[in-house]
Parts: C-alpha cells; sequence; structure tokens
C-alpha cells in the first residue's frame, strides 16, 4: 500500500471520552488511478513515541475518473474517541518509509520528489570493505542477487548502507580493484536501487600512500581520500536514490581530552579543516599498529564535501561526527552546529553510530547530544546495536529505535550478515531474512511499520 496524502492536526486537546470529527481534503491527482482508497486516523502523544488510537480503515472512498480537477472534500466517517487525555505539542507529520526518487533536505527532515518527509530505517551491509584486500574476493558472503535485496526488503527496510575500500576503488591495491571493483559496486548499488532501496555509501576502509587500506583510519588522508569521492560521486550522481557519507568513523586527534573545552575545539577543528586547520595532533592514530598518519596527512571533512559538489552531484551527504562519529555533539559551543560544514546546496545531515559500549550509548545521551541537532538537521544514525541480547539489551535497543522514530531520525542496525550469536552484532541466521535472537529484535519493531 503506497501513502499519497496525509494531513495533521496540531496542538490538540481532549478530555476523555470528548467526540471530535474533522474535515480532511484531498486534491486528487490528474494521475492517480482509478479505484477503491483508503483512509487512516491516529492520535498520538507529542513526539511520536507511541500512539493512543489507530483505525486502519476508518474509511473509504473511490475514485471513478481521473481528473486534473480537485475531487469533493473526502469526510471520513467514523468518529474518533481517544481515551486519554491528550495534550500534544507541535510535532512534525508522520514520515512515510515509501521511496518516490532523490532525496533532498528539508528543515530537519529528509523528503522525497513527492515532498513526502521520508525516515530512512535499515541495515548495514558489511563485506565490501574488506574482501578485496584479504583476499576474499569482492564480496565474501555469496552472490549479491534478488535473494539477498528480497531479504532485507522482508523487514520492511528502505535503506542500505555499504561500506567501501578506498584503494580497491582506486586500483591503489586489492582484488579486484580498479574498474572491477567500480563495477561490481554499481551493480549492487543498481540492484538496491532498483528495488525501491535508498543505498548509503561509505568510505570505510582507507590509508595514505604507503600503507595498507586494510582497516579503518582515524582521519581521511591526503594522498586519495578527496580523489575518491570525486571519482565516487561521478559515478553516482545522476542516482539520487544513493546517499554519501563521507567518512565512517572519524577519531580527531585520537579521541584525546576531547572532554575538555580546548580538546573539543581542537578535534572539531581538525576534523572539518584538517592539517590545514593547525588543530591535528602530529599523530592520528586509530588503534591499530597499521593505522598510523601524520597531521600533515589528514584532510577534513569539508575538504571531501567540496570534491564532491565539483562534480555536479546534488545527492544527499551524510557527515559522521568526531570520536569514532559517537558524537555530533560536545558542548553547546562545540558541536556539529558549530562546524557545520559549508554545502553550497544545504544538502548536508549529520551522522552518527551508537553502541552499548560508545561514548552515546543511552537515551539520556541521545536526548542531551543528538536531540539538538535532530531540531535543526536531519541526523542518521548508520551504525546501532548491542553486543548481547538480554533482556535489558533488548529494551535498550527497543527504546533507541523508538526514541528515533520519536525524533524523525533515520537509523542502520548492524550488521546485515550471518551467523548472530548474540555476542558479534549480525543480525541474520539465514540471508533470507531470517533473523538470530539480536536480529529478531530489530526485525520485530522495523515489521510495526508499512511496507515501503
Amino acid at each position: 500500500m503506497t501513502q499519497l496524502h496525509q494531513q495533521y492536526f496540531e496542538n490538540q486537546s481532549f478530555t476523555a471520552g470528548q467526540q471530535r470529527t474533522y474535515t480532511v481534503s484531498w486534491p486528487v491527482p490528474s494521475t492517480v488511478a482509478t479505484g477503491t482508497y483508503v483512509v487512516k486516523v491516529g492520535v498520538f502523544p507529542p513526539g511520536w513515541g507511541t500512539r493512543y488510537n489507530w483505525f486502519d480503515s476508518a474509511a473509504t472512498f473511490a475514485v471513478a475518473t481521473s481528473s486534473s480537477t480537485p475531487n469533493p472534500t473526502v469526510i471520513p466517517s467514523p468518529t474518533v474517541i481517544p481515551s486519554p487525555t491528550v495534550t500534544p505539542g507541535p510535532v512534525p507529520p508522520p514520515p512515510s518509509s515509501a521511496p518516490a526518487g532523490p532525496l533532498r533536505v528539508s528543515g530537519n527532515r529528509l523528503v522525497n520528489s513527492l515532498g513526502q518527509t521520508v525516515l530512512l530505517r535499515g541495515v548495514h551491509f558489511q563485506g565490501i570493505e574488506y574482501s578485496c584486500v584479504q583476499g576474499k574476493g569482492f564480496y565474501d558472503g555469496g552472490a549479491l542477487d534478488q535473494y539477498k535485496v528480497n531479504g532485507i526488503k522482508s523487514w520492511k527496510s528502505n535503506v542500505v548502507r555499504v561500506g567501501l575500500n578506498e584503494h580497491c576503488w582506486l586500483g591503489v591495491a586489492g582484488s579486484p580493484s580498479g574498474a572491477s571493483y567500480q563495477s561490481s559496486v554499481e551493480n549492487w548499488v543498481n540492484l538496491l536501487t532498483s528495488n525501491g532501496l535508498y543505498v548509503v555509501l561509505d568510505l570505510m576502509w582507507s590509508a595514505p600512500a604507503g600503507q595498507s587500506a586494510n582497516g579503518q583510519q582515524a582521519m581521511p588522508n591526503s594522498s586519495y581520500s578527496a580523489s575518491f569521492w570525486t571519482s565516487v560521486a561521478n559515478r553516482f550522481k545522476n542516482n539520487g536514490m544513493v546517499i554519501f557519507d563521507l567518512f565512517n568513523e572519524p577519531i580527531p586527534n585520537n579521541n584525546a581530552n576531547d572532554g575538555t573545552d580546548t580538546g573539543a575545539r581542537r578535534s572539531w577543528e581538525c576534523w572539518r579543516d584538517g592539517y590545514a586547520s593547525g588543530s591535528c595532533d602530529a599523530t592520528q592514530n586509530a588503534g591499530t599498529a597499521s593505522s598510523g598518519m601524520t597531521a600533515s596527512q589528514v584532510v577534513g571533512m569539508q575538504a571531501l564535501l567540496n570534491a564532491v559538489r565539483a562534480t555536479g552531484a546534488t545527492n544527499v551527504v551524510q557527515v559522521n561526527g568526531i570520536q569514532w562519529g559517537n558524537t555530533i555533539w560536545s558542548s553547546s559551543t562545540r558541536n556539529f552546529l558549530t562546524y557545520k560544514l559549508t554545502d553550497p546546496l544545504n544538502n548536508t545531515t549529520a551522522a552518527m553510530h551508537t553502541y552499548n559500549w560508545t561514548w552515546c550509548p543511552d537515551l539520556a545521551c541521545l536526548q542531551r547530544e543528538v536531540a539538538p541537532i535532530a531540531a535543526v538537521l536531519p541526523v542518521f544514525i548508520g551504525e546501532f546495536g548491542h553486543d548481547a541480547c538480554g533482556t535489558s539489551n533488548r529494551t535498550a535497543l527497543i527504546d533507541i529505535m523508538r526514541w528515533a522514530d520519536s525524533k524523525g531520525v533515520g537509523y542502520a542496525a548492524q550488521t546485515w550478515d550471518t551467523t548472530d550469536s548474540c555476542s558479534n552484532i549480525k543480525l541474520l541466521a539465514s540471508f533470507d531474512g531470517t533473523p538470530g535472537p539480536y536480529g529478531d529484535i530489530i526485525r520485530d519493531h522495523y515489521l510495526t511499520f508499512a511496507a515501503p
């Protein structure tokens, strides 16, 4: 079922048992199909975190002949009687999950080509970033085919986040690499988008000249990272279903002393402007022996965004924050908004990751550090998960998803892979979409929403 129109009423107050009638009108587009249409009515508290009443078929009406002029006003016949006393504050309209062409930023929401708000809800797809440098071919999980897409869609997902390898894409190293790797990525992206799924392409594994891109680095590098985005943007700039995620998990200045104002300032300046900021520590390290960089090798997020926009690409761009991408708010003066990138198209969003062991792992932190950003810009949680499946973990995961839904924050669960053991953050028992114990928590929530 496809949503064609929505209308909401703000600041409505009810007393228990009170009856209220609302009139909803819909100018019928000339291109609409004839047939029977369904009216659904819901009553929500502030934030859309739950619902008080929902009528899945409050009324029906028929469109007999398409017309370029508006049809008469449609008045649903039932009367909505919410049982509790509700005093909603101003809230955004409930989002659609249905893809309808390219996305763009509109205020703090993403909207599709019909102007409908789209809340991204899906999965992170792992393997393409590492297989090519580990002797495993393009992808070590079997064929990337309709079978795998059907599994993703069975969860009612509308977005897939895909990590890429900088060296394999540019032909620096790896097998496959260069044109072969690029074609394989494009084939997978085209299959996903042709199935109505948005795709987030992320620069996940990278390295400066002289090193192997066999893991995550602290920051993008001056050797290849801008060239990577020039190439990727040129490849996908005509596909508005593709979103660019500039760098997986930035760790400017090794996460050192970000709790102090000076430390946070230097980290955010290094994050945005790289070596040119004068605020990058002499050594940047992601915590492994092969991930060391010098300050002079660091480029900032602004340079990567510039590389994308120089190609003429208008795609939405996501930018992860600092501290492994776990924070977009260090303080009221040191945060994503303070150091927001300059985008001539104003088509850039904030992004972050959250796990139960990271900087921002719970609802209190999300409300304190993410909500202020989400009130201004779209936010996407590109990775989230827990490394256990106990009752408290289930509750925490559900709370995070419900919070994100209430704030219009998109999210992708880590990771669409087998086999789930409740400790490896893998969602699946099978690529047909059968979840493991951890994945079952995520899928149950996803299935409460309408299919894209």
